[in-house]
C-alpha cells in the first residue's frame, strides 16, 4: 500500500490514486495498469468529478507505480 502523503494542490489526486491503486486488478502476471474504464467507473461510483488533466496525472502516477514494482 502506498503512503498517503499530501502533495500540495494535488493531495486530492494523490488520495484518488491511492484508492484506485488499492482496487486494481492483479493476475498471475502481476498488477495491471489502471484503465480509463476503471478510472471512469470509480469516478462515477464515488461521485468524483475528474478533469482530463486529473486523469492524465492519475495515469502518470500509475506509470510511476508500475515502474516502482518492476
Amino acid at each position: 500500500m502506498l503512503i498517503e502523503l499530501p502533495i500540495g494542490i494535488f493531495s486530492n489526486i494523490w488520495a484518488w490514486f491511492c484508492e484506485l491503486d488499492s482496487a486494481r486488478q492483479v493476475s498471475e502476471l502481476g498488477i495491471s495498469p489502471l484503465s480509463y474504464q476503471e478510472i471512469d467507473s470509480w469516478a462515477r461510483l464515488t461521485d468524483k468529478s475528474l478533469s482530463s488533466h486529473d486523469v492524465s496525472i492519475i495515469k502518470d502516477l500509475d506509470r510511476l507505480r508500475l515502474r516502482m514494482i518492476k
